[in-house]
């Protein structure tokens, strides 16, 4: 179904002009603070293949790259763009560096993807950043989805146990707790960056756990006109696959 659809797509892009094929592009940041696995989310969900660190950070500048897909054997670029963001919360003074390339940006973007960690109960800096964020941008709260990574890592850390690639039923029911609790967070009186639950995905980057549901994510809060071009582009033979499933 997905194939025929494609086709469909690709022969009606073909046809439009420019400024009307770039109404379909698709800008989508990462943000989050150092540590919790940005780089190597997108890379899992997008398909990208920036540089991971595991003792350092290793994004010290916005990084944007334009998807690509491979077609008759040639690589062609796609109408997606990812900007992966230097973590925040490295320093004072990291902090004062970086931000001021979020604060720049945000309005551009028709979507964030704000990465956390699952295991990482402490979300006041994170309410303080999107609280800013979103005074800055009004509509950055409807461009919001928070994925929460490192599942994998919430106790009791039963993962894989009988052999599936899958969390414990306690572990499970651990993860989608840190799901509620984010979710109240960010619906607090004091927030005034207020996040639907369904917008909020617990996931593993390290043991590729619900992809799908983060991807699904992040394509029903872009606008609907370029939700196709993300179906399309980002990782086109995985997604579709999985999507039809």
């Amino acid at each position: 179904m997905f194939e025929k659809l494609f086709r469909i797509f690709d022969s009606v892009t073909e046809n439009l002009s420019d400024s009307d094929r770039a109404q379909l592009a698709v800008n989508v940041a990462v943000f989050g603070v150092t540590g919790v696995g940005k780089t190597s989310s997108c890379n899992v969900l997008l398909g990208t293949s920036w540089k991971v660190g595991h003792t350092e950070a290793t994004t010290s500048d916005t990084w944007t790259k334009t998807l690509q897909m491979t077609t008759d054997g040639v690589l062609v670029d796609t109408q997606i763009q990812i900007t992966d963001f230097p973590g925040l919360g490295e320093s004072i003074d990291a902090d004062e560096k970086y931000l001021p390339l979020y604060q720049a940006k945000i309005a551009a973007f028709d979507a964030v993807l704000w990465i956390l960690s699952a295991n990482d109960r402490q979300m006041a800096h994170v309410q303080r950043y999107c609280n800013d964020f979103s005074r800055l941008c009004p509509e950055f709260p409807k461009k919001l989805v928070l994925g929460l990574n490192k599942a994998d890592l919430v106790e009791p850390m039963e993962w894989g146990k009988g052999g599936a690639n899958l969390p414990s039923y306690s572990q499970e029911q651990n993860i989608e707790s840190r799901v509620a609790d984010v979710f109240k967070r960010m619906n607090e009186r004091t927030s005034i960056c207020n996040v639907p639950k369904e917008r909020i995905v617990a996931f593993s980057s390290k043991h590729r756990w619900r992809i799908i549901k983060l991807f699904e994510a992040l394509r029903k809060t872009l606008p609907e006109k370029k939700t196709m071009s993300l179906v399309r582009f980002a990782e086109p033979a995985q997604w579709s696959k999985s999507l039809e499933e």
